[in-house]
């Protein structure tokens, strides 16, 4: 409807005109009023059509150079404009529409020097040229700091008017395209988790080293294996280097879980580490062939699971989960981890990743606990909101005999970032 009446408007303007002309040609006569009257036609007839050309018939496409990306690349784009009638145009402006998913940028690891600032922009791209007679148009940009996620570019609008700026045209294209950005991982240095008991100290490794005697397989060869540990007959049979898995070691599986609730996520740039961090734990435990689950809570109860890979690669299901995953509004972080208290209890260690922590998380810990599991803490979030109330409920934790580990803006922006877990049991 508004195109309608726009087209008639400047339909109505532009005879309006010739009108005007005319009637003073009629009514003043002579060489001059006619000459005008004369010299308008061919402008007349420009306009007209101006007015009349088919815009809708441009095709327009749009070339990704790496539709897959990790977050904060920069990838190249080019936008092709193409007509058939060579109609001449002064000028003609194109802009890229951005959906809401891209106006965030991403820094990479220096984002986190900015923790506690909300990270949205106006992310535009216009671009004015010059067509005249060209059938064939380029337009190319670069596309900066890209953030996580799927983001789907569906739209070009172009805008362009005649020249004297009497008739002006805009008109959108569909043009649809996709471009994933998987979460990038972090220079992590993951350190042993200190028990400190009132008998003396005792070190345990994030990674289970077993004693036990019974060999329950063979598996791949793994950086840190012990020389005795290599099956010399089963490395000769396949040709490959092969290490004894003890049964012990079969049994020392590990639980990833990622606070997707989003009560209490209100620092984006927070809840961002928090990805990158679940990613980089999980890629580094399946490179040393460290059985780990993954598991996300949502606040609506949206519950994710993926249970443990054997394989030395992270499983790609996971990588796509995190690329996609948004904090989901509902109940807390400790009042759903209640729901999935029975995959807590059958895991040697659990390592619980979250910007917040809530007064149910250490109730929900003291009933999931067992002498047979660890449990640590991650805890990612601005320096300013660590206060009195979430100090209090660490020291809580700490009591119940869960390791913590608080990262801020001073520790993200490291290289390496060290993962140190602390934890005193009485």
């Amino acid at each position: 409807m508004k195109e309608k009446v726009k087209f008639a408007s400047n339909f109505i303007t532009i005879l309006l005109l010739l009108a005007i002309l005319f009637a003073y040609a009629m009514f003043q006569g002579g060489f001059v009023s006619w000459f005008l009257f004369y010299s308008f036609l061919p402008i007349f007839l420009y306009q007209m059509l101006f007015l009349l050309y088919p815009w809708k018939k441009w095709k327009i496409t749009r070339k990704i150079s790496s539709p897959i990306i990790h977050s904060g690349g920069d990838i190249t784009v080019i936008l092709h404009l193409e007509r058939k009638f060579p109609f001449p145009l002064h000028y003609l402006i194109v802009e890229e529409v951005f959906p809401s998913s891209l106006h965030r940028y991403d820094f990479g690891q220096k984002k986190y020097q900015w923790m506690n600032q909300e990270n949205r922009v106006d992310r535009e791209m216009k671009a004015v040229i010059f067509p005249w007679f060209r059938r064939k148009l380029k337009v190319s940009y670069t596309m900066k700091h890209i953030p996580r996620g799927e983001h789907k570019l569906n739209v070009v609008r172009i805008k362009t008017g005649d020249v004297f700026g009497l008739v002006k045209k805009e008109c959108f294209f569909s043009v649809e395209n996709s471009l994933v950005a998987y979460p990038s991982t972090l220079p992590v240095q993951l350190q042993h988790i200190s028990l400190r008991y009132d008998t003396g100290n005792k070190l345990a490794a994030m990674k289970a080293v077993s004693n036990s005697n019974i060999v329950g397989g063979v598996r791949d060869y793994a950086p840190g294996d012990r020389f005795s540990w290599i099956d010399w007959k089963q490395t000769a049979k396949k040709n490959s280097m092969m290490t004894k898995e003890f049964e012990q070691e079969r049994n020392a599986a590990a639980l990833i879980v990622l606070n997707n609730c989003g009560k209490g996520l209100e620092n984006a740039n927070a809840y961002e580490a928090t990805v990158e961090m679940t990613l980089t734990l999980l890629e580094k435990m399946a490179k040393e062939s460290q059985e780990a689950s993954f598991l996300s809570v949502g606040g609506a109860g949206e519950i994710a699971y993926f249970p443990k890979n054997r394989s030395r690669t992270l499983n790609k299901g996971i990588q796509k989960y995190l690329t996609n995953v948004y904090p989901a509004n509902g109940e807390s972080f400790g009042e759903q981890l209640k729901k999935v208290s029975a995959k807590l209890s059958q895991s040697n260690l659990v390592i619980l990743i979250t910007t917040n922590i809530d007064p149910y998380l250490a109730e929900t810990l003291e009933q999931t606990m067992t002498n047979a599991n660890q449990v640590g803490l991650i805890l990612i979030q601005g320096k300013k909101m660590l206060t009195d109330d979430v100090r209090s409920h660490i020291e809580q934790l700490k009591r119940l005999g869960a390791g913590v580990c608080i990262l801020t803006e001073q520790q993200l922006v490291r290289n390496p970032i060290e993962v140190t877990f602390y934890e005193t049991v009485h």
